[in-house]
């Protein structure tokens, strides 16, 4: 049996969400600048996703990036400037924060849905953005760690909003392009953002080397080649069959998972702050994505009858 729209839009966002989850593990475990590890993300998965799109739709890289348009330059950008913002917030906050922070999105999404697509905001939806505001404050000016050292930094969690904000907006415009943008060139277009942005200002502030060394070059092939543009071609193509909204409502699940994968590996305690601004937005997103999802049941079953 053919599945709906809806289920498989959901399955391509889980699936590119469970994909995603070993990300910051990998941003931690790679010692190297920040701007450099932008300009090798953002390459190496510009290669892949271009190369996968020659190998499985037998047309040559330029003529993809042609055909997706402006609005699909556009969506390539804003999710490289994302990734720019999420890398930046990595090196200036702890994971859980970050994580915790771009969950947000979802929100946004509805809000930038609304305002550019037409879709309503429901009541719900406004209550969840008070609620994950009050979550998310918390977190902010929470402070210190568990611990007392203060991994938290209000820098690196202003910048995640930035990401929240960035990413949000490349969902809406690839849902507004649903059907006549292909979401691979989309992802090849953020990671040549990510390239540019990190080797200029590399360049330009004199960072060296600009080759990663030896012993995290493997990790830096597995994120760039394998991690990063299998998790964002499914998450991209997603919103092709349900809401920006909807897709941003599932990423939630990385920031659960995420900072699990960093704790095990290497010890980083979220601030007792995080936890409970945290829990706030999480529990909040959670309660709106349910009440979401029946009210779509109610209005299928209504349309039956």
């Amino acid at each position: 049996m053919a599945l709906s729209s809806q289920a498989r839009g959901t399955w391509l966002a889980a699936a590119g969400i469970l994909t995603l989850t070993p990300d910051t593990l990998l941003v931690r475990l790679i010692d190297a600048d920040p701007w450099i590890l932008l300009a090798w993300r953002g390459s190496l998965m510009a290669l892949t996703a271009l190369l996968g799109w020659w190998l499985i739709g037998r047309q040559a890289p330029w003529q993809a990036l042609a055909r997706i348009g402006r609005q699909g330059w556009a969506s390539g950008i804003a999710f490289g400037l994302g990734s720019v913002c999420f890398i930046l917030s990595l090196a200036h906050t702890s994971v859980a924060n970050t994580l915790v922070i771009i969950s947000s999105g979802s929100l946004f999404g509805a809000l930038l849905s609304r305002s550019f697509l037409g879709e309503p905001v429901p009541g719900r939806t406004w209550a969840a953005i008070a609620a994950a505001t009050v979550g998310i404050a918390i977190l902010v000016f929470g402070g210190t760690d568990s611990d007392g050292s203060g991994q938290g930094n209000w820098l690196g969690d202003v910048i995640a909003v930035g990401a929240a904000l960035l990413i949000a907006i490349h969902f809406v415009i690839l849902r507004a392009g649903a059907g006549r943008i292909s979401s691979t060139p989309v992802v090849a277009v953020g990671g040549l953002t990510c390239t540019a942005v990190g080797l200029v200002v590399a360049l330009a502030t004199g960072v060296r080397p600009l080759l990663p060394a030896p012993d995290v070059l493997p990790l830096v092939l597995i994120y760039g080649l394998v991690v990063l543009p299998l998790s964002f071609a499914l998450i991209s193509a997603a919103p092709r069959y349900i809401p920006a909204a909807e897709v941003s409502l599932i990423m939630l699940a990385e920031a659960v998972i995420g900072p699990f994968w960093v704790w095990l590996a290497v010890d980083e305690v979220p601030a007792t702050a995080t936890f409970i601004g945290g829990a706030v937005v999480l529990v909040t997103l959670l309660l709106h994505g349910l009440a979401g999802y029946r009210a779509e049941q109610r209005r299928r079953a209504a349309s039956i009858r």
